[in-house]
């Protein structure tokens, strides 16, 4: 079977051709079985339970935030997104911790997750609402 590039892109060549169709699909390929490995584990077996089938009923909570988030005013629609968000995060077996991340003296990124890596932040997911669209800015519990 092709493997289906739909939705990936190799962003200015990042990777050489080689790997990009000979490696990448069998890359893709271990990482599902290894994700479906430990999805069968965490949730006993239960077909119902595993990450790409409450993915997909999230298409429906999607939906309806995103009515409810048009509808909303600026503090109302990061409350829906974070909860929305969180979701995701809970389903892909990532464990949600809110609260704001220091950069710089003067600057905290309100943060959903941190992930780290050998005791050091590997990955931030950072919320984002664009002010403008909604105008006005917001007070975030998560804000310092």
């Amino acid at each position: 079977m092709e493997f289906d590039y739909t939705g990936l892109v190799n962003q200015n060549e990042f990777y050489p051709d080689h790997y990009w169709h000979a490696m990448l699909p069998e890359k893709v390929k271990e990482f599902e079985k290894k994700w479906k490995a430990n999805a069968f584990e965490k949730t006993l077996g239960d077909p119902d339970l595993r990450p790409w089938i409450e993915l997909k009923r999230q298409v429906a909570e999607y939906l309806k935030a995103g009515k409810q988030f048009a509808a909303a005013g600026a503090e109302e629609r990061v409350l829906i997104q974070r909860r929305f968000v969180s979701r995701l995060l809970q389903i892909l077996g990532y464990r949600r911790s809110l609260g704001h991340v220091e950069v710089d003296r003067n600057l905290h990124l309100p943060v959903l997750g941190q992930f780290e890596s050998f005791n050091t932040p590997y990955l931030w997911v950072v919320e984002a609402v664009d002010l403008e669209k909604i105008g006005g800015a917001i007070s975030s519990p998560c804000a310092p």
